[in-house]
């Protein structure tokens, strides 16, 4: 798909179209190359496809939020894994 539309906005595709001459009765094959309406319109398809910077930058801003949100703190972690540490301590001591 992204080959086909570069193709088109470089003036490369072509779409064959068969025509009867009036004149002599045969069938004619004419190749019509893509026009500005075409190329323009590919152009805006395979821009949807690349993020500006703007919105790299939001979506970046959302990565860090999700992140900050699941990851926790660290120091938060350590201290609930000294918690646990110590709890398994008096249990064994308990026994």
């Amino acid at each position: 798909m992204l080959q086909v539309l570069t193709s088109i906005i470089r003036l490369e595709f072509t779409e064959e179209q068969q025509t009867i001459n009036p004149l002599t009765g045969k069938v004619e094959t004419l190749e019509n190359k893509p026009t500005t309406k075409d190329v323009i319109s590919a152009s805006k398809e395979l821009l949807k496809r690349y993020p500006t910077n703007v919105e790299l930058k939001k979506l970046n801003l959302e990565i860090e939020k999700l992140q900050s949100q699941i990851g926790g703190n660290e120091q938060q972690d350590d201290k609930i894994a000294d918690f646990i540490s110590m709890l398994k301590y008096e249990v064994r001591d308990g026994d």
